[in-house]
């Protein structure tokens, strides 16, 4: 069964290690966190308790990230300890962004989790993380 009883606290880590992340490089007043796979820079344009609304370099997009879809994703990742970037894999908790949800999660819960490589992420430690 999920581990929700510390989503609170993991969900205020994320965004508070969000915020803090190095500026873009291009637009020094946004911070920024790169896919893991293509390196591709997300400006994070906003934070907030509802979500997070990024811009893709390789779009120009912008998207907003409901909390919701990190929940679903730390719900995933501490019933299975694993979790796929690729949209449509069968351990792929949802498609959608797949690849920035799981770049932010690995860039900005250090302690909880980590990239196995560019395509996976997993909990770090299990004693630790809970």
């Amino acid at each position: 069964m999920p581990d929700t009883t510390n989503w609170a606290r993991v969900w205020s880590e994320l965004r508070n290690n969000l915020t803090k992340q190095p500026p873009c490089p291009d637009h020094t007043t946004y911070p920024h966190v790169r896919t893991l796979s293509q390196q591709v820079i997300n400006d994070v344009l906003d934070v907030g308790e509802a979500g997070i609304r990024v811009r893709s370099h390789r779009t120009f997009h912008e998207d907003f990230i409901e909390a919701g879809r990190f929940k679903t994703w730390w719900d995933h990742l501490t019933s299975r300890g694993t979790a796929s970037l690729i949209p449509g894999n069968p351990n792929n908790p949802h498609p959608w962004r797949a690849r920035v949800v799981g770049a932010v999660l690995a860039t900005c819960l250090p302690d909880r989790i980590r990239a196995v490589n560019s395509n996976t992420i997993e909990l770090s430690s299990p004693k630790r993380r809970l």
